[in-house]
């Protein structure tokens, strides 16, 4: 399913770490790339917290229907 990412552009502030990319994936139903964006926050060399933030509809597009 996932075939990989392009990464648009990373960069930290302290214990803040983010990246927006293109999360590029192929399924039956075919294939394509959904934008998305994720912020870390790092403590103790450790991820303390993660989020990730994409639009569902342009993922589920990619979803083949039951």
């Amino acid at each position: 399913m996932a075939r990989g990412v392009k990464i648009h552009h990373a960069w930290a502030d302290g214990d803040d770490v983010c990246m927006v990319y293109d999360f590029e994936i192929e399924t039956p139903a075919g294939a394509g790339s959904v934008l998305m964006a994720e912020w870390a926050v790092i403590r103790d060399g450790k991820v303390a917290s993660s989020r990730l933030i994409f639009d569902t509809a342009a993922f589920m597009a990619l979803m083949p229907t039951a």
